[in-house]
């Protein structure tokens, strides 16, 4: 099935993703810290800390491990596309097989389902 996107358009969204790759492994990696943070420096702390200390800090290693997850998900998605690229699909709807709209494509292009596909998903 064809896709919709030039060749000019789709050299810009494989740079668009390209960069994307780059700054997810970065913020990947800054949350990596912060998990390994709390789970070395602070893990010998938590016994002599009050226990509202504990919440908190409890708190922000779970949204720093839920942050990282959404990242890595994210980072996926790019991976993914750029392999759509690659093998020449890039841009087709995986539920419906049609061409993904070049708008669409442009605001989110790790995007995998047409937008009417997407909004049936949710």
């Amino acid at each position: 099935m064809a896709t919709n996107v030039s060749a000019d358009e789709l050299s810009r969204i494989e740079s668009k993703l390209t960069a994307m790759r780059i700054e997810l492994q970065g913020q990947i990696a800054t949350e990596e810290d912060e998990v390994q943070q709390f789970s070395g420096d602070q893990a010998d702390e938590f016994v002599s800390q009050h226990e509202g200390d504990l919440g908190t800090d409890t708190f922000l290693q779970e949204r720093a491990l839920s942050t990282r997850k959404a990242l890595e998900s994210e980072l996926t998605a790019v991976e993914q596309a750029l392999a759509h690229i690659a093998d020449g699909s890039y841009g087709q709807c995986e539920r419906c097989g049609q061409p993904i709209s070049l708008e669409r494509l442009q605001a989110r292009p790790h995007a995998i389902r047409c937008i009417d596909c997407e909004r049936q998903m949710t």
